[in-house]
């Protein structure tokens, strides 16, 4: 079982895809604007999000791309009438992982669904810091979350170059 969010203003599709998909099993949130997916995504995880381009308060290709700022993993299915090259190329450059345009099968969309889980990276463990106030050295160093970075503190950046990045580390006292 799967936990989806459900981010679109057409609350009859939306209804519509909520029972399909709980006849499949899944976990679903429903919401029915953009903001107020913005604050779903910021308090809990999904396993995937469904997720309309045309919103009235914020458009929904503006969702996933601060969405992506601080989740590159959860697959989102942007969904959308709209049917321009363009916009496609938009959605899956900013993120998205599939692009479903409306009018759509609902069988469709769970085959898009199960595709989406099937290509999804796993997910890494993640590791608390060793310091404080240092999250800017750790994200030059695409350190964040690492063992790494738990097992070791950056202080600062001490030059950086093609091959790699030397850091500034605390002396061991022993």
């Amino acid at each position: 079982m799967a936990r989806i969010l459900i981010i679109d203003d057409d609350r009859d599709l939306a209804s519509a895809i909520e029972r399909w998909l709980i006849e499949e099993k899944h976990d679903i949130t429903m919401v029915h604007s953009g903001n107020e997916g913005l604050d779903e995504l910021k308090k809990s995880r999904f396993d995937l999000v469904i997720l309309d381009w045309h919103m009235p308060d914020i458009y929904g290709i503006d969702v996933l791309r601060e969405f992506r700022t601080t989740d590159r993993s959860t697959p989102v299915i942007m969904l959308t009438a709209n049917t321009k090259l363009d916009a496609k190329e938009e959605g899956l450059d900013s993120g998205a992982n599939d692009y479903v345009t409306k009018p759509f099968s609902l069988r469709e969309l769970s085959a898009r669904i199960r595709a989406a889980f099937r290509n999804k990276p796993p997910q890494l463990e993640t590791f608390q810091p060793l310091g404080h106030d240092n999250e800017e050295v750790l994200r030059r160093g695409n350190l964040l979350g690492t063992a790494l970075a738990a097992k070791y503190e950056f202080i600062d950046v001490l030059g950086e170059g093609a091959w790699g990045i030397i850091f500034r580390a605390p002396s061991s006292s022993g």
